[in-house]
């Protein structure tokens, strides 16, 4: 319905146009219509781990002459889907569809934080010419892949590995009233394994707060918990 109605229109438009130009200039009909298009796009999710994947959908569509919007013809030129790291002046192209009137790129990869776009090449359908158009940009926030357990045995605590592996600090905070104080620093070893123990009371739990700290390419990631003696 959409794409009958944006060429219905437009065709309309086309023939008024050229009727009333050929009879001030006598120029061809066959001219080229030159439709403004826009690119919308939806990211299944803002926040995702290292190595996950995520889709990212959407269409081109193109402004009718009432200044509607209708989704552009099948055939009508590709689409691209783009990534710009955080910190970086360079877009990378991750995949394109050859027909990008509508557009879902499944699985995309999550390697790092920042920036996500789709970029329509332009193209023609019949006597109508399409612009190229880049769609507003989305942002993802991107965390090292976290997995840990309980420390078994009779001390207790959480320990695992993040990924990819590094050394990182972590910053454990203990909670005292309502806010939470710093109690102490550890880093992660080189393979990205660690291990933490955590104190517990005698009586009652004690409340933490564990931060695997960021950089440019990741966001910190949080883990909350409490202790208690049994």
């Amino acid at each position: 319905m959409h794409v009958r109605r944006l060429i219905g229109s437009l065709l309309a438009t086309t023939l008024a146009a050229t009727a009333l130009t050929a009879v001030a200039t006598s120029a061809p009909a066959s001219a080229a219509t030159t439709v403004p298009t826009r690119v919308t796009i939806q990211v299944s999710q803002k926040k995702a781990e290292y190595n996950d994947k995520i889709s990212v959908t959407g269409s081109v569509q193109g402004q009718n002459s009432d200044g509607t919007w209708g989704t552009l013809p099948y055939g009508s030129g590709s689409a691209t889907l783009q990534f710009l790291p955080k910190g970086s002046s360079t877009w990378k192209s991750l995949q394109s569809e050859a027909d990008g009137n509508t557009f879902y790129f499944y699985p995309v990869p999550v390697k790092a934080t920042g920036t996500l776009r789709v970029v329509y090449s332009g193209g023609t359908y019949g006597d109508y010419q399409f612009t190229p158009s880049t769609s507003s940009s989305k942002s993802l926030k991107v965390t090292r892949k976290l997995t840990y357990k309980e420390v078994p045995g009779r001390r207790t605590g959480i320990q695992g590995k993040i990924s990819p592996a590094a050394r990182i600090k972590v910053v454990i905070q203990k909670k005292v009233g309502k806010k939470y104080r710093h109690f102490k620093t550890v880093k992660t070893a080189r393979s990205g394994k660690f291990k933490i123990i955590l104190p517990a009371p005698r009586n009652g739990r004690f409340y933490w707060k564990i931060t695997f700290t960021g950089n440019k390419t990741f966001v910190p990631r949080v883990v909350k918990g409490s202790t208690y003696s049994y």
